[in-house]
């Protein structure tokens, strides 16, 4: 068998129908075109998905109830949005939901907490510093302005 020199895509796919041709017990390596592109397309595509289930994977959406209301929540969600590692956030006023969508290798749902609570806010664990609470509105603050709930409800 000759050998060319492949480069680029064309290389690529190549290789691919080179494997592809040995898992099928054809040992000359011949493919038609049609089928070395078809290949390649489905070889790009797993791996494609392997690399979007690897990013998903550290990906963790949490709800927190919120016990304030108007401008509060507002403060609230913007305290959220400006920590790093949060990826969005989604505020239900029906539910009275905040949805915190984050990157778990960079934060902790503690570290959201403690930002929240930095932001002016009591939260479970965390007493917001009095010179802070006492600049956001006094509506704001209640014993507790969120409610940690678990991913199935509460």
């Amino acid at each position: 068998m000759d050998r060319e020199p492949v480069n680029g895509w064309h290389g690529f796919s190549k290789f691919i129908s080179i494997i592809f041709c040995r898992l099928a017990g054809n040992k000359e390596y011949k493919v038609n075109i049609m089928n070395l592109r078809s290949l390649s397309l489905i070889a790009l595509l797993i791996v494609l998905l392997f690399v979007a289930l690897k990013v998903l994977a550290d990906v963790r959406a949490e709800r927190i109830k919120v016990n304030v209301n108007g401008p509060c929540v507002e403060k609230i969600e913007e305290a959220a949005q400006n920590i790093e590692g949060v990826i969005q956030t989604n505020w239900d006023s029906k539910k009275g939901e905040l949805e915190i969508i984050y990157e778990e290798d960079k934060i902790s749902l503690q570290e959201i907490e403690e930002a929240i609570s930095e932001a002016g806010f009591n939260t479970p664990n965390f007493k917001a510093p009095e010179e802070v609470s006492a600049r956001i509105p006094r509506e704001c603050r209640v014993k507790q302005a969120i409610t940690i709930l678990s991913n199935d409800g509460e």
